[in-house]
């Protein structure tokens, strides 16, 4: 007699699924910038220090995916068993060869913009990602990790890159999901454009700056560097003209030889006003 298998979830509806997602991830990051893991010469204390980051990351991570599959593929009777897996790579295996390609080519995106490779992440491919981070037990083995030694040997050694590609990952699975249940036909956006939506923080605070403290800095036909080039050459720059302003996120020259104006270089100025811990500028 085969070992009853537990029950299909009662998913929320995928637009409840994304919002708790952004909410979750987004205290996760907050807790994170407030209290960051710091290097260690004792990988079991910078393992400690990452506990309850990379547990609860695991846990959302398994969360995305479960929700991906069940309102991709669904839990049919070849999927079944994996109701109660908290094994990342089966969870991806199970998705359809489109939605891996997609979460895949997001991936390594980020990896390159990021450098990832500089910070001490070999995975290049998504898959190798999730086999690195199900080593041992995976999510299992990490929490019981603080006490029993046989978790604390088996787990990877995980930097603190690897938790914020975890948290991409994450925000990636979302994206899918979106983009499969959603009526508009939305596709996910190119993440050569990594931290995007958070740099606009940044230039919108400095511009609103410059615009109390000097008179004239609209009066000036500009196009202003504020951030890159990424691995692709695309840089986000503002062009100033006919006393307003707009962000833009590409080829500055390009633009230079279109509009005809000049170019000037405000990376430094807005990298200091953003601040050394904004992760959108690290």
């Amino acid at each position: 007699m085969s070992p009853e298998r537990p029950p299909i979830p009662d998913f929320r509806t995928p637009i409840m699924v994304r919002m708790w997602l952004d909410c979750a991830l987004e205290m996760e990051r907050k807790k994170h910038d407030a209290v960051p893991i710091q290097p260690d010469l004792s990988a079991d204390w910078e393992a400690a220090q990452a506990w309850a980051y990379i547990t609860t990351a695991y846990v959302i991570a398994e969360q995305a995916l479960k929700a991906l599959v069940h309102y991709t593929v669904g839990f049919d009777e070849e999927r079944g068993g994996l109701r109660g897996t908290h094994r990342l790579c089966g969870l991806f295996d199970s998705l359809s060869s489109a939605d891996k390609r997609t979460l895949n080519d997001l991936y390594e995106d980020y990896f390159l913009v990021q450098r990832a490779d500089r910070q001490g992440v070999q995975q290049r491919d998504v898959r190798s990602f999730l086999d690195h981070l199900d080593k041992g037990r995976g999510s299992v083995g990490w929490r019981y990790s603080i006490a029993e030694a046989a978790e604390a040997r088996e787990i990877p050694r995980l930097w603190h890159m690897h938790l914020r590609i975890l948290w991409e990952f994450i925000r990636c699975a979302k994206e899918v999901l979106h983009q499969r249940t959603s009526e508009d036909g939305y596709s996910p956006r190119p993440y050569s454009a990594v931290w995007r939506e958070e740099r606009f923080h940044a230039y919108y605070d400095w511009s609103f700056h410059k615009l109390n403290s000097e008179d004239d800095w609209v009066s000036r036909d500009r196009i202003e560097l504020l951030w890159g080039p990424d691995p692709a050459g695309k840089t986000d720059f503002m062009v100033v003209r006919d006393r307003g302003f707009t962000f833009s996120f590409g080829d500055p020259e390009a633009a230079q030889a279109q509009l005809g104006i000049g170019i000037v270089d405000s990376r430094a100025e807005v990298a200091e006003v953003a601040g050394p811990m904004n992760p959108a500028f690290t």
